[in-house]
């Protein structure tokens, strides 16, 4: 069941509420980060300070392709990260739905290719990695460039311990 986590632990499980409680999330963050007080139900004159240098702070809201609640709410930010994407045409979709500029950043696992969801509009892509990939695995894949290419890229991985978990490495797909 989706949201199972989140219901042993007490949170809300409903998409719906779960999506309220966020849009209230997000207009929280975004006044405190204006460095003056915000009030909303449950805060109390919350602020960041200092204030963000860069204005504004980007934010990506994720959300499955085809619906429309996540596109809006991502259009209001800087970007949208589509979940459980299946097809570089549902990422064209998204382009034209959101404003120009926004980012699109798409997670393909190793053995995808990137490029069609770049022409398709994706900004960003994301390597997702599985909760199995060893640290050696994930520096190998850095160090090859990512999926879809053979390049090891300039340099040699850092030397760390194996991490258990899962992962990401993202690359700005307009370079």
């Amino acid at each position: 069941m989706f949201g199972e986590e989140w219901s042993r632990l007490g949170e809300e499980t409903d998409p719906r509420a779960r999506a309220v409680l966020l849009d209230a999330a997000l207009d929280v963050l975004t006044g405190a980060w204006s460095g003056e007080p915000v009030r909303a139900p449950g805060v109390d004159r919350v602020r960041f300070l200092p204030r963000p240098v860069q204005d504004p702070v980007p934010v990506w809201v994720a959300g499955f392709p085809g619906r429309t609640a996540p596109l809006r709410r991502a259009a209001r930010f800087q970007g949208f990260v589509p979940v459980n994407l299946t097809d570089p045409d549902q990422v064209a979709e998204i382009a034209e739905a959101l404003p120009h500029g926004h980012d699109i950043a798409v997670a393909l696992e190793p053995d995808v290719d990137p490029s069609p969801y770049a022409a398709a509009g994706a900004t960003w892509w994301l390597l997702e990695l599985g909760p199995g990939t060893s640290g050696a695995d994930a520096r190998a894949l850095i160090h090859r460039g990512g999926a879809g290419t053979s390049d090891p890229g300039p340099g040699t991985p850092a030397e760390e311990p194996d991490v258990p978990g899962a992962g990401s490495v993202g690359r700005d797909a307009r370079r």
